[in-house]
């Protein structure tokens, strides 16, 4: 595209391409008045038009013509001229598809949503129910493209920045507010609160409400791991529950590694309920099961030194979208509800 000449296109566009539906009415309707009567232009006119087009593509033309002169009372195009007609036909059938697309992503339900793996698997399901009560037929796409690990703002940000996203979904630091691009807007969703997650056969056995991770190391009989999302995933959290599990001085009690690891927090919580392992999960992600007594939370120490500081997830989007859709799907996650703190904190 190195020497495209926009001012070439713009004159195209301007003088050629006013012309197209006249000349595909002449070579469909064959006579110059039928198509005048099917346009409302007068018979002289469609005439007119035909050699406007013929002196405007004099060089590609190299002399010749879109229509036969020989033919005098009807329309009957030569090579080039059919050649041409094919050219009209297609560019009404792209807009044709332009403008269905644009109808469908104005007025449709679809929002396409760029987001982590762990956002979309922690939180996308519930989204996507919350926003159908709004719209019953709506859907929220990914395309089936996640980004693995968390240390992917500004590809987030530019996927929604760049129009090929709708939301974004993710989390940041407090230290990333300043790098935000000014284009986009920003909405705080959830502040997940890490919590402390034992199977209900560990529950029974330490029978109480709060606990460290230092006391459950001295009730149980031997240490169990701790389930959490594979290494090779790069997740920047596997490194800071290492560093708080050496800041509470246990880690040495684990023989080998520390961590079980798993692809989503669905399947950890899978294996929790299998009653194997521990695991420190984000409140609103196990809020259901602790209610339902499925599972197990304890809160965990406000401390620096604990490193398991609460996050915030968040929703970004363009300003001055105007896509009812959208309204509605920023709607639906302000009216989620998910708890913010744990039950009894502050």
């Amino acid at each position: 595209m190195d020497d495209f000449d926009i001012r070439d296109y713009d004159r195209w566009c301007r003088e050629v391409m006013p012309e197209l539906a006249t000349f595909e009415a002449a070579c469909k309707h064959e006579t110059r008045q039928m198509a005048g009567k099917k346009i409302a232009k007068k018979g002289q006119s469609i005439g007119r038009s035909i050699t406007r087009l013929e002196s405007l593509l004099q060089e590609p033309l190299n002399g010749g013509f879109l229509v036969d002169p020989q033919v005098k009372r009807k329309v009957k195009p030569t090579d080039a001229g059919k050649l041409f007609l094919r050219y009209c036909e297609r560019l009404r059938m792209i807009r044709s598809e332009l403008l269905q697309e644009m109808a469908t992503l104005q007025r449709g339900s679809e929002i396409r949503v760029a987001t982590t793996q762990y956002a979309w698997s922690a939180y996308g399901r519930d989204l996507e129910r919350e926003y159908r009560r709004i719209r019953p037929e709506g859907i929220l796409s990914t395309g089936g493209n996640f980004w693995e690990q968390d240390r992917v703002w500004h590809e987030i940000e530019t996927e929604v920045l760049e129009g090929r996203a709708d939301i974004g979904i993710y989390s940041f630091p407090p230290s990333r507010r300043g790098q935000f691009p000014a284009e986009l807007k920003l909405m705080n969703w959830i502040e997940e609160e890490f919590v402390l997650v034992l199977p209900k056969s560990l529950a029974k056995l330490v029978r109480r409400d709060r606990l460290s991770i230092r006391e459950l190391m001295t009730l149980v009989p031997q240490t169990p791991k701790v389930l959490h999302y594979r290494r090779e995933l790069g997740f920047d959290r596997t490194d800071i529950i290492e560093d708080f599990l050496r800041s509470q001085g246990v880690l040495p009690r684990f023989e080998g590694e520390w961590l079980q690891g798993f692809g989503s927090i669905l399947e950890i919580k899978d294996q929790l309920k299998r009653e194997a392992g521990i695991s420190f999960l984000p409140w609103p992600t196990v809020a259901e099961e602790h209610e339902k007594h499925q599972l197990k939370a304890f809160p965990l120490p406000r401390m620096p030194e604990a490193a398991m500081r609460p996050r915030v997830v968040r929703i970004i989007y363009r300003p001055h979208n105007c896509r009812g859709a959208v309204n509605d799907f920023l709607k639906a996650a302000e009216l989620l509800g998910y708890p913010r703190h744990f039950p009894g904190d502050a």
